[in-house]
């Protein structure tokens, strides 16, 4: 049987096309991803602006906050004594609890 004779220039024109179909691929990909975040980013603008936060709001925020810091620290037991403490006196009470009964470990 006789070799078939390859055109001049086809293995140049093979990796020429799958380098294309290549560019393709990833312009489709980034064509996807471009229309996610333009999904996203319209979901986005429908979100009104949140309220200004009064500043008996802010403390009582810093004060829960310092509160549930102390709080994650400890164990269930502890957490139950001070949760008491702040049903019967406030976060101020539970709070200096909280810090007596922190142990570093």
């Amino acid at each position: 049987m006789a070799k078939r004779r390859r055109s001049p220039g086809g293995d140049e024109l093979l990796q020429a096309k799958a380098a294309v179909a290549d560019a393709q691929k990833a312009l489709a990909a980034v064509v996807v991803s471009l229309l996610r975040l333009e999904k996203a980013d319209a979901g986005a603008e429908t979100v009104a602006p949140s309220a200004p936060v009064s500043r008996q709001r802010r403390a009582a925020l810093k004060l829960h906050g310092a509160y549930i810091g102390h709080l994650r620290h400890l164990e269930p037991r502890q957490k139950a004594q001070v949760q008491a403490v702040k049903a019967k006196k406030g976060y101020e009470a539970a709070i200096s609890m909280a810090k007596g009964l922190t142990t570093l470990r």
